[in-house]
């Protein structure tokens, strides 16, 4: 059922390509919580913009994608910077 807070993207079952990262969604901004080796100097540094475009903005272009009825705001921002990191999403937004 499309819009419901059980149907959605799950990149790491489709075969995508992911950037070695992950972030979280905190209060105050989106952060690198964890990274490859080869980028480890990344972790706990905030994600000020993806590409040319400011980090907030990438998120609100993201969040289009997600369904509409979600079952809380927590599984919206978790959903949403896994997006974030996926680079054929971010080319299909425009990102």
């Amino acid at each position: 059922m499309v819009e419901d807070g059980h149907t959605h993207i799950n990149p790491a079952s489709m075969g995508v390509r992911t950037y070695p990262l992950r972030l979280y969604s905190f209060t105050d901004g989106i952060y690198v919580i964890s990274a490859s080796q080869a980028n480890a100097t990344i972790v706990g540094g905030r994600v000020v913009r993806i590409g040319d475009t400011p980090t907030d903005r990438a998120y609100q272009v993201v969040r289009t994608i997600i369904p509409r009825e979600r079952d809380n705001e927590m599984w919206c921002r978790n959903l949403g910077v896994r997006l974030l990191a996926v680079p054929e999403f971010l080319e299909g937004l425009g990102l």
